[in-house]
């Protein structure tokens, strides 16, 4: 007969099965499915044997090329311009030298034809 791995779950003194009070089997902190024992968890291992995954079926070189697809990695392009270009103290006004940055940044961002999200953070100094 082989022994039974009960370390997922609680023991009294006696090395019993520990219940608690709602009659569920307390499992120890270091649980993991791999631990399960059918007493305790018969639904869990039951969700555990259906969600088994189906080998893959051997596939030729051929067809490995035709279907796998490398995944794009997302690029992040970091633009910052210095408020001592774009901005005069105490001006709100852009300064000219400022349009012509700002219009390359732009134009860079119409280019881009898998752009998905653009973030634009901007702040002032401590006088406003």
């Amino acid at each position: 007969m082989q022994a039974i791995d009960s370390s997922g779950y609680e023991h009294d003194g006696e090395h019993r099965l520990t219940l608690s009070g709602a009659g569920q089997y307390v499992r120890t902190g270091f649980w993991t499915p791999a631990l399960t024992i059918p007493e305790c968890d018969p639904k869990l291992l039951t969700k555990v044997a259906i969600s088994q995954p189906t080998p893959p079926t051997p596939r030729t070189a051929a067809q490995l090329v035709q279907t796998e697809t490398v995944p794009t990695k997302a690029i992040f392009v970091k633009t910052t311009l210095s408020e001592k270009d774009l901005f005069g103290f105490d001006r709100y006004e852009l300064m000219p030298a400022a349009m012509g940055q700002l219009d390359g940044v732009a134009e860079r961002i119409k280019r881009s034809s898998e752009l998905d999200a653009i973030q634009i953070n901007g702040y002032a100094d401590r006088i406003g």
